[in-house]
């Protein structure tokens, strides 16, 4: 009797304890759960995709004029009651040479990630992405926003900029440093007038 009596209270233990669960190697991310073989390329709104930003620009232009203007007027003395005018001739030369080249280099190599804005009817998906950079008060802002196919991000989640449609990508800096690089408001003023 005594035995049955150890024997149901030891089972109302065992069940009124809440018995532990062995823990994962991988966590579940919240608020929903990939498995070790799913794929974690960005494909929702709110997900996070990084952009290899690789741009490069090369532009090169040359201009010549060569203008030349020549006029020439000859008279020829009256007949008459006219002949008191006498011979009349005229020569006018013009001419303007210039040349000049413009050469402009850019090159832009950067990672930023960037957020899914918008997913499209079509399945691509809108991205934007903004960083700023504040280093001796001097700061730096990239914008970057385009379209991108789900299809061109690779399995590491990444997408070459050369792959964003309708990219803009925009590279400002403030500070002392770019206050410098600027021209002051008289070599502007002189600019404008001459």
């Amino acid at each position: 009797m005594r035995s049955r009596w150890v024997l149901g209270a030891l089972l109302l233990l065992l069940t009124s304890v809440t018995i532990a669960e062995a823990d994962s190697l991988w966590l579940r991310a919240e608020p929903r759960w990939r498995s070790l073989f799913a794929d974690f390329r960005a494909r929702e709104v709110g997900d996070i995709v990084t952009v290899l930003v690789t741009e490069s620009t090369t532009a090169v232009t040359d201009v010549s004029t060569d203008i030349s203007k020549d006029s020439e007027a000859n008279g020829k003395p009256g007949s008459g009651l006219l002949e008191f005018i006498p011979l009349v001739g005229y020569s006018y030369e013009d001419g303007y040479k210039s040349e000049g080249q413009t050469a402009r280099r850019n090159t832009m190599v950067t990672r930023v990630s960037a957020r899914v804005v918008e997913r499209l009817a079509n399945g691509n998906l809108r991205i934007e992405a903004v960083r700023r950079v504040v280093v001796n008060e001097e700061e730096q802002s990239l914008t970057l926003s385009g379209i991108v196919r789900p299809e061109d991000i690779s399995a590491d989640n990444t997408v070459l900029s050369s792959q964003v449609a309708d990219a803009e990508i925009r590279l400002t800096g403030t500070g002392p440093a770019a206050r410098k690089q600027k021209p002051g408001i008289l070599s502007r003023l002189f600019d404008w007038l001459f």
